[in-house]
C-alpha cells in the first residue's frame, strides 16, 4: 500500500531546504523510517494513533461547528499522523499533507498513512512544499489544520495569509500549537530561544553532535497568545474559539501511581515505568473532580493527551 502513495513536489526555495532546521529533520526522518509505526510516532510526534484520535475528537466536540468534510490541507505535516486521522472521516475527500522536509514526505507520511488508513491511504496526498507557498488555487479548500508546526513560521501573518488565500469563504482553520502567555517578557523569550540543546537530545534525534545548536537555529519561535490573535486578524481570519487543553492523566497511569508504594522489585514486575507516583494519583483524582463541573459550568478545563493551545477560526 505504501508504494501506491505518490508524493507531490512543489517548488521550494533552496535556502529553506538547505537550512539547518530542515536538514536536521530530514536526518531524523531517515533514521525513523526503519522503525515500526508505533516507535516512529513515539519519537516524532510523541503521540500514538489513539492519542491523536482522542486529541482530534476533543477539538471536534468542543470547538468545531461540525465534522471534517471536503478538501483539506495540513501545514507542516511531519509524519502525517494528523492528516491520516482527519482523512478517516467519511466526508473528507482528500487532504494535502504539506511538509518541507523531503525525507519526511517520502519516507514517513506514506508509511504512517498506510498503517492508519489502509485501502483509503490515497485520501492523503503527501506534498514536499512550504506552508508559506501553497501551490493550490485560491478558494479551493474547505479546511486547514496544523499540529505544532506554525511556531516554526518565521512570519506568522504571512503563513496564515497564505492559508486564508486557499480557503473558500467560510472555510475554517484548526491549530494545535504552543502559545506563550502575554505576561512572558522579551528577555524570557530570548532565553528560551537561545537555549542550546544537550548532547543527549542531539544524539536521540540524530542531529550532528559536534556543533552547538540553539532552539532558534532549529527553527523554533515562541509566539505569545496576543501575537497569535493579531496574526489571525491580519490574515483575514475571524478567531471564533480558543481553548487550552491540559494533559490528561489516564486511569492506567494513576493505577501505576498507586503501585508506587510497593517495593521496587515488585513494581518492576508489574510495569516498566518509574514515573507515576502517589502525586499522579492525586492529579488523576483532581482532574476527574474538575471534569464533573462541566455538567453545570464551562469553567472546567479540557483534558486531552497533550497540553496545547487550540485555535479555531473562520475565513472572512
Amino acid at each position: 500500500m505504501c508504494d501506491l502513495i505518490e508524493v507531490t513536489r512543489w517548488n521550494v526555495p533552496v535556502e529553506l531546504t538547505s537550512s539547518p532546521a530542515v536538514a536536521n529533520r530530514n536526518a531524523l526522518a531517515r533514521n525513523l523510517a526503519t522503525r515500526d509505526v508505533p516507535s516512529l510516532l513515539g519519537s516524532y510526534v510523541y503521540l500514538s494513533v489513539l492519542d491523536m484520535r482522542r486529541l482530534v475528537s476533543r477539538a471536534t466536540r468542543y470547538l468545531l461547528p461540525g465534522p471534517f468534510q471536503g478538501v483539506g490541507v495540513e501545514l507542516g505535516a511531519g509524519c502525517g499522523l494528523l492528516s491520516a486521522i482527519v482523512a478517516f472521516e467519511n466526508k473528507v475527500k482528500n487532504i494535502y499533507a504539506v511538509e518541507v522536509c523531503e525525507d519526511a514526505a517520502n519516507l514517513l507520511i506514506p508509511k504512517v498513512v498506510s498503517s492508519v488508513l489502509g485501502r483509503d491511504a490515497s485520501k492523503v496526498v503527501p506534498v514536499v512544499g512550504s506552508f508559506d507557498d501553497l501551490q493550490l488555487p485560491a478558494k479551493s479548500v474547505d479546511f486547514v489544520v496544523e499540529f505544532d508546526s506554525l511556531h516554526h513560521s518565521d512570519n506568522l501573518e504571512r503563513t496564515l495569509s497564505e492559508s486564508a488565500r486557499v480557503l473558500k469563504p467560510g472555510g475554517w482553520m484548526l491549530c494545535f500549537d504552543r502559545a506563550q502567555p502575554d505576561t512572558v517578557t522579551d528577555e524570557e523569550i530570548e532565553e528560551m530561544l537561545s537555549k542550546v540543546y544537550s548532547r543527549e537530545f542531539l544524539e536521540k534525534n540524530y542531529y550532528p553532535v559536534d556543533i552547538p545548536l540553539t532552539r532558534r537555529e532549529n527553527g523554533e519561535h515562541e509566539y505569545r497568545l496576543s501575537e497569535w490573535k493579531s496574526a489571525f486578524e491580519s490574515a483575514d481570519f475571524r478567531l471564533e474559539k480558543t481553548a487550552k487543553f491540559e494533559r490528561e492523566v489516564r486511569f492506567k497511569t494513576a493505577m501505576k501511581g498507586v503501585l508506587s508504594v510497593f517495593p521496587g522489585r515488585i513494581r518492576r514486575l508489574l510495569y516498566k515505568s518509574e514515573g507515576p507516583t502517589l502525586r499522579t494519583v492525586a492529579e488523576w483524582t483532581s482532574q476527574r473532580t474538575r471534569r464533573m463541573t462541566r455538567y453545570w459550568t464551562d469553567a472546567s478545563p479540557i483534558y486531552a493527551p497533550k497540553e496545547t493551545t487550540v485555535f479555531f477560526c473562520e475565513r472572512n
